[in-house]
């Protein structure tokens, strides 16, 4: 089943309408729409702070998300991922459409990226700080086998989307009424490390900090960090467990297991609060670093 996602402008009202067609049958039928009661025209900024979350349905982005509001009741948050029911049930959960928005969609479709910013703007009239949270593991092989279409792929999602998502909402980051827009991308030890098996998630992972220094550098207006966000205990680290035996060093793959065995696997909460703080209160001292979640840079920012 193939998706695709379109975005319309309805004059004279101005509302965004987001419709996902999927092909069915050989027939393109709608799957999931926008319904344009709760988008707003556009109008003056709200006065409370306006942030985006990619991968926000479930996992690292989810907590994210849920410690952004307890550090930021009045915000306001448009989440994105894949599934269109999964994000409206964290809609419900947190409160409603004005807590939390949504836009489902694949984060590498031009048309969804617009359609995120878009929506934002519509609904609040400006957007302070994006968190780039939605990634990929896979492919997890010897780099002689890695098909080369695989490793586009990891590339496009992990770090190719930040970049087009980051494009679109500059605009909006660069006026952002708090004085400096944010962003926040999730990086990982593996940005700085070379592990067996994983040569593609390294290496989009070693693109993504350098990403982030690229920003710092060319966008003054804008504090932009990249966080290594620890060993977490989400879906990835699952999945690790169940696929990566033989495709990983054999101590690799054990210190994973051992860490879930143990309960040492890091809280998506407590990570998450650090990743939440930043988005909200990082200074311009920590733009364009690559910053451990438990490291002394951002203490500060960690849960008490």
């Amino acid at each position: 089943m193939n998706d695709k996602s379109f975005v319309f402008c309805l004059a004279p009202t101005r509302l965004l309408l987001k419709v996902t067609l999927q092909k069915c049958h050989g027939q393109l039928i709608p799957a999931t729409s926008m319904n344009s009661s709760n988008t707003n025209n556009a109008m003056s900024p709200s006065p409370n702070p306006v942030y985006i979350v990619t991968g926000a349905s479930r996992g690292y982005g989810l907590a994210i998300v849920k410690e952004l509001l307890l550090i930021s009741p009045q915000a306001h948050i448009l989440g994105t991922a894949r599934s269109a029911d999964k994000l409206a049930a964290v809609q419900a959960e947190l409160g409603g459409a004005d807590r939390f928005d949504y836009v489902a969609g694949d984060i590498t479709d031009e048309s969804v990226a617009k359609a995120i910013v878009d929506k934002a703007v519509a609904r609040w009239g400006r957007i302070d700080g994006v968190v780039h949270n939605a990634g990929i593991l896979d492919p997890m092989d010897h780099i002689s086998k890695i098909p080369i279409s695989f490793f586009r792929q990891i590339l496009d999602v992990n770090v190719t989307s930040v970049l087009q998502l980051t494009q679109l909402a500059l605009p909006h980051l660069r006026t952002s009424p708090l004085g400096l827009g944010r962003l926040v991308l999730i990086s990982s030890g593996a940005a700085t490390n070379a592990y067996h098996g994983w040569t593609a998630y390294c290496t989009s992972k070693a693109a993504l900090n350098m990403l982030a220094k690229c920003l710092a550098v060319e966008e003054p207006k804008v504090v932009t960090v990249a966080l290594r966000p620890g060993v977490l205990d989400t879906d990835m680290q699952q999945h690790i467990r169940d696929n990566g035996k033989g495709k990983l060093e054999d101590g690799t793959y054990e210190y994973f297991v051992k860490a879930h065995q143990e309960g040492s696997l890091v809280d998506p909460h407590v990570s998450g609060h650090v990743a939440a703080q930043l988005l909200v209160k990082a200074g311009k001292e920590l733009s364009g670093q690559f910053v451990d979640w438990k490291g002394d840079e951002v203490k500060e920012f960690q849960k008490k």
